[in-house]
């Protein structure tokens, strides 16, 4: 499921404080909700591809991916 394009995907990537601006884009896309919004800033990055594999935004095979090879690999698998 794209969230977002490939162009605001390489704008991410190109980011290097990036957790604050993804969890507000996708806060402003209806994605997650304050309270998850909140919960994710505190708890970090695995909660956050948790969150997504839960909501079936990304699969286990781009989770995994992500973990291994950090946020570029997530920023893209939402652009898919």
């Amino acid at each position: 499921m794209a969230i977002m394009t490939k162009a605001q995907a390489k704008n991410f990537a190109e980011m290097d404080d990036f957790m604050l601006d993804l969890c507000d884009f996708l806060k402003s896309k209806g994605v997650i909700d304050a309270k998850v919004h909140r919960r994710i800033l505190l708890s970090g990055f695995f909660r956050l591809v948790e969150f997504l594999q839960e909501k079936k935004i990304i699969n286990s095979r781009e989770a995994k991916e992500a973990m291994d090879k950090g946020f570029t690999t997530l920023v893209y698998a939402l652009a898919k």
